[in-house]
């Protein structure tokens, strides 16, 4: 989508928004889904006999929205309306991105909808929204690799990128997560310490594993002989925790990640993370539209309802990631990755090996296999790395277009609900 394209459709949401004073409560689950790739012609709608069962590796119960908070967006020359609000309205937080927003607390025995309603209707004000939950949607030699079927072989087409010999050094990919293990030996030395939004003013390290996870799949140190490689060795990663230990935040936090990343150098932005609501959140889209103005790529993982493309995701401004499955040479899409119109392409989701904090966390420890869509996106995320790699002037359209046309058609013929435009094959993408 172009930015032109993006603006206009910010604009109609933010309409809607504002008319009605309120935006549809979102409940989270994980943005996980199972994966995988392989260059075969067998083709499978489903697991064939014999495969493991299918399922996400971490399933969270779904949150509630938060009813004592909103989030108001306003014209820079407003901002001072809320402040001189006498109803009890407290301000918690508070940031610029082309509109001023404001994170406010309501005193107890306040009705959220009709705060909602109320500071709609004052001037200046473009944004009104409720806070939704969300939560966690060259042939290398280390030691693990031959593990890594998304990568080994012929899998994605990995190593004939890796042929390139492509430094993505100078590319920052900024994991929005729950934080990531900076000290683990496959990324110490290349992960950027951006904010902890969980626990203000300390370090983002990862006390869950799933940040840590994503992030090593994007980036992990390759051909250093030891653990596992990521599709992008060298690109530096950039750690924000907006999740927490059990794996959900919400879209203040998310939006807030995001807006850190655009203003701080990061040319990727991976979001493996959702909701169980296939309703666009107009919070989270004009962040996104923040960041694409800023030259920023967003990747997303679809969801794992085996249903449709959930918010995030659904964003016309991300780049959703459907999941892929693999067992001996066959390849379907797994069981329960979401589906349809918005999903752009596949990757390798289930059964995927990567790094996990050092001293452990709920997901494991050093190393291990999850599965999930949340274990697609950074496939992806780390293919734009490559790519703005190869062509560092390029827009998010650009580098979209060419993750589009990247791809191995799996499926019907063309583009289809389920694999997009087809698999990634990374080689095609470095071309």
């Amino acid at each position: 989508m172009s930015l032109s394209r993006s603006v206009a459709l910010t604009a109609s949401i933010l309409a809607l928004v504002t008319a009605s004073g309120c935006s549809k409560s979102a409940s989270a689950t994980l943005g996980f889904g199972a994966g995988a790739s392989v260059s075969v012609t067998q083709e499978a709608d489903g697991p064939p006999a014999g495969a493991e069962a299918d399922e996400p590796s971490v399933k969270v119960i779904p949150g509630e929205d938060l009813a004592d908070e909103i989030v108001v967006g306003m014209e820079p020359g407003h901002r001072a309306v809320l402040a001189a609000d006498d109803s009890g309205i407290t301000k918690v937080r508070e940031f610029d991105m082309g509109l001023h927003f404001q994170r406010l607390k309501l005193p107890k025995g306040m009705n959220r909808e009709d705060a909602m309603k109320k500071l709609s209707g004052q001037a200046g004000v473009k944004l009104v929204s409720a806070i939704h939950r969300y939560a966690t949607n060259v042939v290398p030699n280390d030691s693990r690799y031959t593990e890594q079927w998304g990568l080994h072989g012929n899998r994605a087409n990995a190593e004939a990128a890796w042929d390139r010999h492509i430094d993505a050094s100078g590319i920052i990919v900024a994991v929005v997560d729950t934080g990531i293990d900076y000290t683990h030996p496959d990324l110490r030395g290349r992960v950027i310490l951006g904010p902890n939004l969980i626990h203000p003013g300390q370090p983002p390290m990862d006390d869950h594993g799933h940040g840590t996870h994503v992030g090593g799949i994007i980036g992990a140190a390759g051909n250093d002989g030891q653990g596992v490689c990521g599709v992008a060795w060298n690109c530096k990663l950039m750690a924000i925790k907006a999740l927490d230990k059990d794996g959900g935040g919400d879209s203040d936090n998310i939006v807030a990640g995001m807006k850190y990343a655009a203003d701080n150098g990061a040319k990727v932005i991976n979001l493996s993370l959702g909701t169980t609501k296939t309703a666009i959140d107009a919070y989270v889209h004009y962040g996104m539209t923040y960041c694409a103005s800023k030259g920023v790529t967003v990747i997303a993982a679809a969801g794992n309802e085996h249903g449709a493309v959930t918010s995030p995701a659904n964003d016309p401004v991300a780049i959703a990631v459907s999941s892929t499955s693999s067992f001996w040479l066959f390849e379907w899409i797994s069981t329960f990755s979401n589906y349809g119109e918005k999903v752009e392409v596949a990757a390798p989701g289930g059964g995927i090996l990567s790094t996990l904090p050092v001293n452990g966390a709920p997901l494991g420890k050093l190393y291990g296999k999850l599965s999930g869509t949340s274990m697609a996106a950074p496939f992806v995320a780390g293919e734009a790395a490559l790519i703005l790699a190869r062509h560092p002037g390029w827009t998010p359209d650009q580098v979209r277009a060419r993750i589009d046309s990247a791809v191995v058609d799996k499926g019907s013929v063309g583009r289809d609900t389920k694999y997009g435009f087809g698999r990634i094959d990374l080689a095609k993408a470095v071309d």
